[in-house]
């Protein structure tokens, strides 16, 4: 599978190249917190999950479909944390001050 490297914000530049990430998982999700925060990353896929909640598509999703997309965040939010105790500075109540991100560099995407 081939990975998309997306250019940073400007400014920014990533700390290893965005080529497969099980080649290397802990220097990429270091790499991830160091981008993003754990705050930061929590925020964005806020953000996401309440674009998908105010979509027209959801008129079109039954009860199980909704309730998965609920489940599938409640996880990732879950996997965010776990990633960022082992890999990231392993105090998840730190904000990440000082750590120039793509969220303090521009405002995020969504």
């Amino acid at each position: 599978m081939k990975t998309i490297n997306v250019a940073p914000a400007p400014g920014i530049e990533s700390i290893i190249p965005l080529t497969n990430p099980a080649s290397n998982p802990h220097a990429f999700i270091s790499n991830f917190f160091q981008e993003f925060g754990l705050n930061d990353s929590k925020q964005r896929l806020w953000q996401m999950m309440k674009a998908l909640l105010s979509s027209e598509e959801l008129n079109h999703w039954d009860q199980d479909c909704r309730s998965e997309a609920i489940f599938f965040y409640e996880r990732m939010e879950g996997l965010l944390e776990a990633n960022y105790a082992i890999c990231g500075d392993g105090n998840l109540a730190s904000n990440t001050k000082g750590v120039k991100t793509r969220h303090n560099e521009k405002e995020a995407l969504f």
